[in-house]
Formats: C-alpha cells, structure tokens, sequence
C-alpha cells in the first residue's frame, strides 16, 4: 500500500485539535479523518482542544457526506486525559444537534471504559 501524506503547513501536518482528511486504500472507510490529540497537563486548554478536534472531525465528516463515524478514546491513552472527563467531551459534542445525521462509533481502550 502506498502511503498517504498530508501536506505540511509552517512544519506542521495538523495542529492540535484540527483536522485533516485522506482517502483509504483496501479498508471498507472511505475517508480517514485525522486529529491531533491534545496532551493532559501540557497542552494548555485541553477541554477546549479535545472540544475542537471532536467537533472539527464531525464538521469534515458532514461536508464529507459521511453516513458514520468513529471514534477512538481520543487522548485517553498516552497523553493521559482522564477517560470520565474525555467521554463528557465527547457525547456532549457528538449529541449536538448538528450531527444527529451521523451515526457515531467509538472504540474505547478497555472494558472499564465502557462504564463511564
């Protein structure tokens, strides 16, 4: 498979909490949508950033015509974020009104979880 690049901009691929898109190869997706997960007691505004890159990759999925979209534990994996506070992000983002056409998956790290 060849590989899919996205174009830089000042040194950068994507600045936290922003978006880019590629097309897929041998997957059943037709798009990637792809974020850049803000650090857990580094970067500064975390919530705002987690707010952002949820709700950028919603936006491109709609201009997209997507049907669906999934989503991994954004953050909650190396860059710490705690996964109670990250999930509130999350649903309060993806319940918005604006995105009730898409149906959302997410992918999460552990059956623990699932429970918050």
């Amino acid at each position: 498979m060849d590989t899919i690049k996205i174009k830089e901009e000042n040194g950068i691929r994507c600045p936290i909490g922003e978006v880019r898109i590629t097309e897929v190869r041998d997957l059943k997706a037709k798009y990637i949508i792809h974020t850049v997960e803000p650090r857990y007691g580094i970067d500064k505004n975390p919530k705002k950033l987690l707010t952002s890159a949820y709700q950028n990759s919603l936006d491109l999925a709609i201009t997209h015509r997507s049907e669906s979209i999934a989503f991994p534990a954004i953050s909650c994996g190396v860059y710490d974020y705690p996964p109670q506070e990250a999930a509130g992000i999350s649903v309060s983002v993806c319940k918005r009104p604006e995105y009730e056409s898409l149906i959302k998956y997410f992918y999460l790290f552990s059956d623990e979880m699932t429970t918050i």
